[in-house]
């Protein structure tokens, strides 16, 4: 049944009234009611929208004081909404909460839990032990609910129940630690009991000296052949000592020997579309977050202990923290998985979601809702999120997903917190320029990358004159396309050096090069769509010159996990549903391709061992680099102090002799013909590359 009256809180000021024709031809005065008190309102404003009129009137007090409702002359009364009241600048002034002890705080004689809900007119616990008890909270100053149990709450589990906008709506806490199966509850733990021994690998401090290798956590030992015991689990990081049938490493040990310095693990935030419970019903790579405050849980063995799950976490990154790896995390604040299910809208309606003037959602995420970091308490949220998987998790970089959704004042204060707590702390993401309701200088995206000085951005530009962009067919320069002298030079220095394109980077820590990611095809399918006609032998020396040239270029590297073994998901571009059988690391190709895989080392030592591939500044990159394209052979010089490095690509289907002027060392090629010395020229074998010095 349409409701006779409603009233709209906008903003600070005013209060928009709907009254029905239907009673007293919709005609009347208003007032705000609480008890006893009774504050009239005056219009200032009135318009017939045809079966209603619309008063514009003004408040003058604390509208969230107490809990008001608003009443016409005639006696007929409705609760406030808000909507529009939550957007003004304002609301941020006044009910920002600064404190940094939202959520449950633990002891074993009491529990205190804070939630911030300025709109609320009422909030209860609903506390579950065996029982179901329901406790109030007392709101206090900023919006901030809070309740002490005195006595021992450990294991205890919760949810909130909400009152606003005349609704009573059950949540979980966003802030908590701990939860049940699938975010149902939360539950207040002990956090001293979780004691996982910590290690330190050695702090990376120039973000160029990373080697990043995208790894998600389930597809790491999902294969239904390989020799995990924990399949898909996070334990499956602690198994040591396994090998393929012919004795090859697998796993953890594997990482380790690659020679890669930071694994960046795919989301782990608890997210919505698996049942933790059934965890092999489902599958999808975690980019639909329902909690950013828990780990996710079908990853753990004993989904009904919630200590589980933060304890296996932990030590999955301790186990690649023993190895001497840096742990990146990938997060994904651009949007959440169903937003407005989530504890954000639930506890303060139109306030964490971007929307337009009229409470339409905005979808630059293309999943019908993006997270607006512009708002005091939301960037609050993500910056104290951040930090505790930084103090508590103990990892040592993020990745943010669509971070153009994002705004530069937030990413910059998370660079900030980041580093305070871990210096040479790395942070990067995609900065695309996504359709979200933001304005494009505020957004955190590849052009604006001037305003964000310790950032670095995912170069598609150099994905796409390499390899060739994601459509199917298009071609790069390791793909026998065609690619302008000018775009060539520009991605292999870095894009630090040509002003007349549309942007380029302050220096080479702020790109990230790669030719494959866990989006869209992989380089080897990539390659079956674009050049049909090579064989599977032509393709795999194409796949080795685009490892090479990602790893001795200047900028950031970054390797999808099995790119170095050849991986296919079989044609599939968006294989975020598509299954372990499409997604798994198959070792058994790591076994088959065991010469790429040490090709691949080699390289990874060539670019640890020569600082000059490393060097972050343009100036020095225009200075210390040489770059020719002839005859469909690329032509890659670093020039060191006392010694020269020269990469050279033969992109052709022919045999190239190559003249050299002097004698040359040989420190690596895919040219099983190649010899160790070359002097006065060299003969190299189609789609064949070769790394030369000349000291």
């Amino acid at each position: 049944m349409r409701k006779l009256l409603r009233a709209f809180v906008e903003s600070f000021k005013l209060i928009r009234v709907v009254f029905s024709k239907m009673t007293f031809n919709g005609e009347g005065h208003f007032y705000l009611v609480y008890e006893k008190e009774r504050i009239p309102l005056r219009t200032i404003r009135k318009r017939d929208c045809d079966d209603t009129f619309e008063y514009e009137v003004q408040y003058d007090v604390d509208i969230l004081s107490k809990p008001y409702h608003l009443e016409s002359d005639h006696g007929l009364q409705c609760q406030l909404t808000f909507r529009n009241f939550v957007k003004d600048p304002f609301f941020d002034i006044k009910y920002a909460y600064e404190g940094n002890d939202l959520g449950p705080t633990y002891t074993k004689t009491k529990t205190t839990i804070k939630v911030w809900s300025p709109v609320a007119t009422t909030l209860t616990l609903e506390l579950y032990n065996g029982k179901v008890t329901f406790l109030p909270f007392e709101k206090a100053e900023n919006g901030v609910f809070s309740i002490t149990l005195m006595g021992n709450y450990e294991g205890y589990e919760y949810n909130l129940l909400c009152n606003v906008n005349d609704r009573i709506v059950k949540t979980i806490d966003p802030y908590a630690y701990g939860s049940t199966a699938n975010h149902n509850k939360s539950v207040i733990l002990d956090l001293d009991k979780i004691k996982v021994k910590k290690y330190s690998p050695a702090r990376i401090s120039n973000p160029v000296d990373h080697i990043v290798y995208e790894l998600n956590v389930r597809d790491f030992s999902s294969d239904k052949d390989g020799p995990f015991l924990n399949k898909g689990m996070y334990k499956a990081f602690l198994e040591k000592g396994l090998k393929t049938q012919k004795g090859f490493s697998v796993g953890i040990d594997y990482l380790k020997e690659l020679g890669v310095t930071s694994i960046q693990l795919s989301p782990l935030t608890d997210f919505g579309s698996v049942d933790e419970n059934y965890p092999y019903a489902n599958y999808n790579w975690g980019y639909d977050p329902v909690q950013y405050n828990v780990c996710e849980g079908s990853y753990t063995l004993d989904i009904d202990d919630p200590y589980a799950r933060i304890i296996q976490c932990q030590e999955m990154i301790e186990a690649l923290h023993e190895k001497g790896l840096q742990v990146i995390l990938d997060v994904v604040f651009n949007h959440m998985f169903d937003a407005y299910r989530s504890p954000f809208e639930i506890l303060v309606p139109h306030y964490f979601f971007r929307e337009d003037e009229y409470g339409n959602p905005s979808n630059g995420s293309f999943c019908s809702n993006d997270f607006d970091s512009c708002k005091f308490m939301a960037r609050k949220y993500i910056l104290d999120i951040l930090k505790r998987w930084i103090s508590f998790y103990n990892v040592d970089g993020f990745r943010f997903d669509l971070m153009g959704i994002t705004d530069i004042e937030t990413i910059n204060q998370v660079y900030k917190m980041a580093n305070s707590l871990k210096s040479g702390f790395l942070i990067y993401g995609e900065g695309w320029n996504m359709p979200t309701y933001l304005d494009d200088s505020k957004k955190a995206m590849q052009t604006n990358n001037k305003y964000l000085p310790n950032i670095a951005f995912f170069s598609d530009r150099f994905r796409d004159v390499i390899r060739g962009s994601n459509e199917d067919s298009n071609k790069g320069l390791f793909s026998d396309g065609i690619v302008s002298e000018v775009l060539m030079k520009d991605v292999l220095t870095a894009s630090t050096l040509n002003n007349n394109l549309t942007y380029k980077y302050l220096s080479a820590n702020n790109v990230v090069n790669y030719v494959e990611c866990h989006d869209n095809l992989t380089a080897f399918d990539k390659l079956e769509k674009c050049n049909p006609y090579d064989t599977v032998s032509e393709r795999y020396k194409r796949l080795e010159m685009m490892l090479a040239v990602v790893l001795l270029s200047p900028g950031i590297p970054f390797i999808h996990a099995g790119q170095e073994f050849f991986l296919s998901k079989q044609g599939d571009h968006n294989s975020f549903i598509s299954g372990d059988k499409i997604n798994r690391l198959a070792w058994n190709e790591r076994e088959k391709h065991y010469q790429t895989v040490e090709f691949f080392k080699k390289l990874i030592l060539i670019r640890k061992n020569n600082p000059v591939i490393r060097v972050v500044n343009a100036s020095e990159i225009k200075d210390k680099t040489e770059i020719y394209l002839g005859d469909n052979t690329l032509f890659v010089k670093y020039l060191q102090i006392s010694q020269e490095l020269m990469c050279i690509y033969n992109l052709s289907y022919e045999l190239k002799t190559i003249s050299l002027n002097g004698k040359y060392f040989c420190l690596l090629s895919n040219d099983t013909s190649a010899d160790t010395v070359f002097e006065g020229q060299l003969e190299l074998q189609p789609l064949s590359m070769v790394v030369l010095t000349k000291r």
